[in-house]
């Protein structure tokens, strides 16, 4: 993604080397961090690792997770993008993904962000499907999956986790 992607509420830039500080503020809170990975907040370190992989899938692939930003406010609300799965170049499967922050959640942000996503990914991307993955206990997060289109397809190993593995196929 070389350029903005913009909804009716929201708007996705390409990640940038300054954008550090915006990832630290998702991955180092608990709430964000509850049915992601571990379950924890990350070090600074692991934080560190996980930005310089997103910037190198964005470099390789021109996609990655995305600050994401509120249009009217003009407020960091979190990020959203996609993938390769697991973040591994080797994985064939594209993962959409979203973080807000909690004073994000219940808008319907999240929702709108991973539409417009998956419209991106089938219009620039040579796949047929796109994978969503949540943990079984993060229902919210299913919740906005299912109202993007996708539907789940069961228990899959994600890591060292059980997840639920959700699916959207490109409309022909």
């Amino acid at each position: 993604m070389q350029d903005n992607l913009e909804t009716t509420r929201l708007l996705m830039k390409p990640l940038k080397e300054d954008d550090f500080d915006k990832v630290y503020q998702l991955q180092s809170n608990p709430d964000v961090m509850r049915y992601i990975g571990s379950g924890k907040p990350r070090t600074k370190e692991h934080i560190q690792r996980l930005f310089q992989l997103l910037l190198d899938h964005q470099k390789k692939h021109r996609f990655t997770l995305c600050p994401t930003y509120e249009k009217k406010s003009g407020a960091f609300i979190g990020f959203s993008g996609l993938i390769h799965l697991a973040l591994d170049d080797s994985n064939p499967d594209i993962e959409v993904g979203y973080w807000l922050l909690p004073e994000f959640w219940g808008k319907g942000y999240a929702t709108e962000a991973v539409k417009a996503w998956s419209q991106w990914a089938f219009d620039h991307l040579s796949i047929d499907v796109l994978v969503g993955v949540t943990q079984p206990k993060h229902i919210d997060s299913q919740r906005v999956l299912e109202k993007s289109g996708f539907c789940n397809r069961g228990i899959s190993q994600y890591r060292d986790q059980e997840i639920f593995r959700f699916e959207l196929k490109k409309s022909n």
